[in-house]
C-alpha cells in the first residue's frame, strides 16, 4: 500500500533490566487506539527507539523463540 494511514498506540513502560553492559529490556504495556499492520512493532522501534526483541524485521535481535509480543488482555468494541 503507498497511501499512510494514521496509527496511534498509547504505551507505558513497566519494567527495565539490566542487560550485560547493553541498553537493556524493557516491559512495554501497548495500548493500541487503531489497529494497523506492525503497528506496535513500528512504534516500539521508531517511538521508543527499542525494537521488539526478536523482530528482525524493525531491527531486533533473531530469537530462537519467536517474536517476544503477546496480548495479556484484549478489549473488543461492542457493536
Amino acid at each position: 500500500r503507498s497511501e499512510m494511514q494514521e496509527a496511534s498506540t498509547d504505551y507505558e513502560m513497566l519494567n527495565f533490566t539490566p542487560r550485560n553492559g547493553e541498553d537493556g529490556l524493557l516491559t512495554v504495556a501497548f495500548r493500541p487506539s487503531t489497529g494497523r499492520t506492525h503497528q506496535l512493532r513500528r512504534h516500539a522501534t521508531e517511538a521508543l527507539e527499542r525494537p521488539i526483541l526478536g523482530d528482525k524485521r524493525y531491527g531486533g535481535e533473531a530469537s530462537e523463540h519467536g517474536l517476544f509480543l503477546s496480548a495479556v488482555e484484549l478489549e473488543l468494541p461492542t457493536l
